[in-house]
């Protein structure tokens, strides 16, 4: 609680970061559900933020910054290196959006892969027209590195997942794999970042926005398949 107190003693940058991003999300989705609050709180390490149908919480001990002693003296086992340095302030409010986005504005699948790149496509899509003068390595939680890499490796992450036959598939094992965080995403060596799925998803509904007139409205409702099918990758 004191750490918490010392690092987040003023929170108006964060506010205000988040004050804009739901106007960006409202003028995007006009009649989208909007939290009545948000609040910042000491979650004892249960979640970054997380939406309920009102409000959303945010937990702050998870953005005091690996070299914080708080997160420095967390037991390795439950809190390995790769999730102790992404405990970055800078995500926060990309996570508070996201989180919001998350619960109640794309719904959820039937699980196969391909449909659930597209759905996390379209979260990362609309986080990101939330915050539209952001990274798009940071709208991913990743480094400008591990952005880098994911773009030079996207033709052959693509190309493994169709000669695998792992597009239709429904396999938890395979979705938390490749959509869950890790330190890295499973098929890949370590050098990957983790998530690659979520990335292929992300590019698709990029290069899907760039070749349409949907709206975004529009691309939140459009099927996955009508999406997939027009990905390419030059």
């Amino acid at each position: 609680e004191k750490q918490i107190g010392r690092t987040f003693s003023n929170l108006t940058t964060e506010k205000e970061q988040l004050v804009a991003g739901f106007k960006h999300l409202k003028y995007h989705v006009p009649n989208g559900k909007m939290p009545q609050t948000i609040v910042f709180m000491n979650s004892f390490f249960a979640a970054n933020a997380f939406a309920t149908e009102r409000q959303i919480g945010v937990g702050l001990e998870r953005y005091l910054g690996e070299k914080s002693k708080v997160i420095q003296e967390l037991p390795s086992q439950e809190f390995p290196a790769w999730i102790r340095k992404a405990m970055n302030k800078k995500f926060l409010s990309r996570d508070v959006l996201c989180s919001w986005i998350l619960t109640h504005y794309v719904g959820e699948t039937s699980g196969n892969l391909a449909e659930e790149m597209v759905r996390w496509g379209k979260i990362l899509y609309l986080t990101q027209a939330s915050f539209p003068h952001e990274n798009p390595a940071l709208i991913m939680r990743y480094s400008d590195e591990q952005y880098a890499w994911a773009l030079d490796h996207e033709y052959s992450f693509w190309n493994y997942l169709v000669n695998q036959k792992m597009l239709f598939k429904s396999n938890d094992l395979t979705n938390v794999n490749l959509l869950n965080d890790g330190p890295f995403s499973a098929g890949f060596d370590e050098e990957s970042p983790d998530r690659m799925g979520q990335f292929i998803g992300f590019r698709m509904i990029q290069k899907y926005m760039e070749i349409t007139d949907d709206t975004v409205e529009e691309m939140l409702k459009k099927p996955y398949e009508e999406i997939l099918v027009e990905y390419e990758i030059e």
